[in-house]
């Protein structure tokens, strides 16, 4: 959020008329986040949602809920669509290299020749979203999750209990490799 500062001066504090105003924008600034991939070179580039965003984010994920006779209700429900939604309006750019062919053997992926920068655009990113390693698309679905607030307020309980489980799995797992690591005295 910008924030006009305020002038701490002596002088603006005795005179009223001299001191500076200070405005919350409420327009709508949205911040850029560059998320960084997991080798540590390559980047996507995610915008936190305002509120055209979230409307448009909502529409487009909105389920329909039934009642059958006995009063019970049913709705539908479908993660993927959800997670691919949200990562096609918040994504706005990345720096990413693909493989110049599809069927290169190990020691052709190894040669940096046979990369080529992937320009951003969405079909792009489409196809990346449906070909892409899911842990990295679902580590950058949660990046942008936690820069959103609004969608963190409407984490139900069993989908916060979910993410915690989550999150002790990969403790765990981190235990255990620097655990490993330690023993063959790499650090």
């Amino acid at each position: 959020m910008t924030e006009v500062q305020q002038d701490t001066a002596p002088e603006a504090a005795v005179n009223p008329a001299t001191q500076p105003v200070r405005f919350q924008n409420y327009w709508g600034s949205q911040n850029v986040t560059r998320w960084m991939l997991p080798d540590g070179l390559q980047w996507i580039e995610f915008t936190t949602q305002n509120e055209g965003l979230k409307t448009m984010y909502q529409q487009r994920t909105n389920r329909d809920i039934t009642f059958d006779k006995t009063g019970n209700t049913k709705m539908g429900i479908d993660p993927a669509t959800d997670r691919h939604t949200l990562i096609e309006m918040s994504v706005t750019g990345w720096y990413m290299m693909m493989p110049d062919r599809e069927d290169m053997t190990p020691a052709e992926l190894a040669d940096p020749d046979n990369w080529s920068e992937a320009t951003f655009a969405k079909p792009l990113l489409r196809k990346w979203l449906q070909q892409g390693d899911p842990k990295v698309i679902q580590d950058l679905e949660i990046e942008i999750r936690m820069a959103n607030p609004w969608m963190q307020s409407e984490m139900a309980v069993d989908e916060i209990d979910k993410e915690i489980a989550r999150l002790n799995v990969v403790r765990a797992e981190a235990v255990e490799r620097e655990a490993a690591k330690q023993g063959s005295g790499t650090k």
